[in-house]
């Protein structure tokens, strides 16, 4: 279930798109953001989990950016495998 992030939050009001990221050492889903800054186009996020207290990063593209990756990698690959099919060339 999508979280809604409240105007109190200093990471903005929009709603939380994905999965909710698990603690790398117990598992605990439960954690919050220490840190947040743009990173080369994509958002770098610090984590401290509320169960075992360890810290670990994540980095983040946006939905729209996602998507438009996604239908780049769609339209490259049939595009290859016209390509292949032209020649004779398996893949």
């Amino acid at each position: 279930m999508p979280q809604k992030l409240g105007p109190n939050n200093k990471h903005g009001t929009s709603e939380y798109d994905g999965v909710r990221p698990k603690c790398e050492k117990c598992g605990g889903d439960k954690s919050s953001i220490k840190d947040s800054r743009p990173h080369s186009g994509t958002i770098r996020r610090r984590r401290h989990c509320a169960k075992c207290g360890h810290t670990w990063t994540t980095y983040e593209i946006a939905r729209s950016t996602f998507l438009d990756l996604r239908r780049k990698i769609r339209d490259l690959r049939a595009k290859l495998k016209v390509q292949s099919d032209e020649t004779g060339i398996s893949q």
